[in-house]
C-alpha cells in the first residue's frame, strides 16, 4: 500500500545524506585550497613591517605580514634562464638585508613604477632553490654571503586574487546549498506543505483511483504528484493551466523533446516526452501548445492567481 508519507519521508533522508557529503566536500575542498593559508589570510590581521624590528616582532606574533614598501628600498630582478624569462624576483631592504619574494611580472612592474604601496603574505623558511636566480642578482653566491646578504627567511607574497575569490565563493555556494538541503529534507520528512491536511485523500487515490503512472508523475482523480530526485511535489489537477513540447537543439538539430507543465501558480514542471500520453486527458480547458497568445494568457493566469493569493 502506497503511503505519500513515506515516500516523503525516503525522499528527506536522502536528501540529508546528500547535504552531509556535500557538507563535507566543502570542508576537503577548503583544507586543500587553504593548504598555503591564502583564504585564511585573508581574514587574518596582518602585521606591520617597516624594518627588521618589526620584521622580527612579526615572525613572534604572526606569520601573516604586510609590508610598506615606500618605508623600504625595493628592487626587482628578472630571474632569466636560456635567455627567455621565467621568473620575477623582488628583493626588499631591510635594514642592509635581502628579503626575497618570488613575484609576477604585473607586481614587479608596479614595485619598479612605484604603484604598489603594500604587499600582503607570509613568511617562510629561506629556500636553497632560489641559489640559480640568486646567482643572478649578486655576483658571488655562497652560504657565508647567504648568512651576511640574506634574511634566513623569504616573502611569500599573495594578492586577494581571483582564484580566492572564486574558492571562496563556490564554498559558500555549497554552504548554502547544504543548509537548504536540509532545511528541505525536514520539510520532506515531516511533510510540510500546502496538502499536509489532504494526506489521507491523496493516499486514498493512490491506492485506488490511478489514470496514469511513471517514474516522473502519477495522476489520480484530483491530483498530480510529481517525483524528483530530491523533491515530491503534489498539484490539483485543475491548477495545470498550459502544457506545450520544448524542443532543445544543438547546432539546430534537436538533440532532446520534454514536456513541460505549467501551473496557475508559476509553477513549471519540465518531464520526459514519454509522459505525453498520460497528458491527454488534463487537455480539456488547458493551453495547448507554445504560442506568444497562449504564452501571454498563461501569464494573465499567474497574475490574476497571485493577486487572489497574496498573504
Amino acid at each position: 500500500m502506497k503511503d505519500l508519507r513515506q515516500i516523503q519521508k525516503k525522499k528527506g533522508i536522502r536528501l540529508i545524506i546528500f547535504s552531509i557529503l556535500l557538507c563535507f566536500f566543502g570542508i576537503i575542498i577548503f583544507f586543500i585550497s587553504n593548504e598555503d593559508k591564502t583564504i585564511t589570510g585573508m581574514f587574518t590581521t596582518k602585521c606591520s613591517i617597516s624594518n627588521t624590528s618589526d620584521l622580527y616582532q612579526c615572525q613572534k606574533q604572526n606569520s601573516y605580514v604586510k609590508i610598506n614598501l615606500t618605508k623600504v628600498y625595493s628592487t626587482t630582478y628578472v630571474y632569466q634562464k636560456h635567455d627567455n624569462t621565467v621568473a620575477y624576483y623582488l628583493d626588499i631592504d631591510l635594514d642592509g638585508k635581502s628579503l626575497i619574494s618570488l613575484v609576477d611580472k604585473e607586481t614587479a612592474e608596479k614595485v619598479l613604477d612605484g604603484k604598489q604601496k603594500y604587499m600582503e603574505g607570509k613568511l617562510i623558511q629561506f629556500e636553497d632553490t632560489h641559489a640559480d636566480a640568486l646567482l643572478q642578482i649578486k655576483a658571488y653566491y655562497n652560504q657565508q654571503n647567504i648568512e651576511a646578504q640574506f634574511l634566513p627567511i623569504q616573502f611569500s607574497n599573495y594578492d586577494i586574487n581571483g582564484e580566492a575569490y572564486a574558492m571562496i565563493f563556490i564554498l559558500v555556494l555549497i554552504f548554502i546549498f547544504t543548509i537548504f538541503g536540509i532545511k528541505k529534507a525536514v520539510q520532506l520528512i515531516k511533510f510540510k506543505n500546502q496538502f499536509s491536511d489532504k494526506i489521507d485523500e491523496i493516499n486514498q487515490e493512490l491506492n485506488s483511483t490511478l489514470h496514469y503512472q511513471s517514474k516522473q508523475m502519477t495522476i489520480t482523480d484530483h491530483y498530480i504528484l510529481i517525483n524528483q530526485f530530491f523533491d515530491f511535489k503534489v498539484y490539483k489537477v485543475d491548477s495545470v493551466k498550459w502544457i506545450y513540447q520544448k524542443n532543445t537543439k544543438k547546432y539546430g538539430i534537436t538533440v532532446n523533446k520534454s514536456i513541460v507543465l505549467c501551473f496557475e501558480n508559476g509553477d513549471n514542471i519540465v518531464l520526459p516526452m514519454k509522459n505525453e500520453t498520460g497528458l491527454q486527458e488534463l487537455k480539456t480547458d488547458v493551453l495547448m501548445g507554445y504560442t506568444k497568445e497562449n504564452q501571454q494568457q498563461y501569464q494573465s493566469i499567474v497574475k490574476q492567481y497571485k493577486l487572489n493569493h497574496k498573504k
